[in-house]
């Protein structure tokens, strides 16, 4: 048995397809549900994903506060009882620590607090990553799909789409919980007169933690890359 959500920040929300424009970085999600007392890994996860930007800031604003609680309590409700379970399980000192670092992961700060499972030999494998069509003018719509199987307690499917410059466009996360079958991440990108022109690199990866996590134990466990190209007509 396993758990599986797919995490949206902005613009759009899908479950397994979904149409983004090539524009600014879109991330693909599902909502999650509205919290409860003791929250789940996934609803912690979506939690501190939300927050860690906002407490940063709040933090840039004013450094004054010295506990937990007075902290996360400038957060929306929904929010306030992860980031206590966190930051307490932490210390107050080095949650402020580490959020405060480049690409601070959330799947971590839950594991700390004992609300996501830790990983114990955790193995995936990307067993394809594939786009349709490979060359096409703008206008045409590109599929975008990337199978995986794998054996993870806490961590991430992730599918990266990076323009002609080398700069994301779009990227889809799949939570995975407790995580043991096959799965796959499939969605739709469209192109129009706004899209630049030439080869767009996409890479999929499955991860132990989040993908673009600096934890000490945090891994990449598998990695495939494609590509495809869009040409004016």
């Amino acid at each position: 048995m396993f758990k599986q959500i797919i995490v949206a920040t902005i613009f759009l929300v899908a479950f397994s397809a979904v149409i983004a424009q090539c524009n600014p970085v879109v991330r693909l999600a599902v909502e999650e549900e509205e919290q409860d007392v003791v929250p789940s890994c996934s609803s912690c996860y979506v939690s501190m994903d939300s927050s860690i930007a906002v407490l940063n800031q709040i933090l840039r604003n004013n450094n004054n506060f010295e506990y937990c609680l007075d902290l996360c309590d400038q957060l929306s409700n929904n929010n306030r009882v992860s980031c206590n379970l966190t930051c307490e399980s932490l210390g107050y000192s080095q949650f402020v620590y580490f959020i405060g670092q480049d690409n601070a992961d959330p799947i971590a700060l839950c594991q700390y607090a004992g609300i996501c499972p830790a990983n114990s030999n955790p193995s995936g494998d990307v067993r394809i990553l594939t786009v349709t069509p490979a060359y096409a003018p703008i206008g045409t719509p590109f599929n975008i799909s990337m199978s995986f199987n794998g054996l993870v307690q806490a961590g991430q499917a992730q599918v990266i789409v990076n323009s002609p410059l080398q700069s994301p466009i779009i990227i889809s996360n799949q939570l995975l919980v407790n995580f043991n079958a096959t799965s796959s991440i499939t969605f739709i990108m469209n192109t129009s007169a706004a899209t630049m022109s030439g080869i767009y690199q996409i890479t999929g990866l499955i991860c132990a933690d989040s993908c673009e996590s600096n934890d000490i134990n945090a891994k990449v466990l598998d990695k495939a890359t494609a590509s495809f190209s869009v040409y004016l007509q």
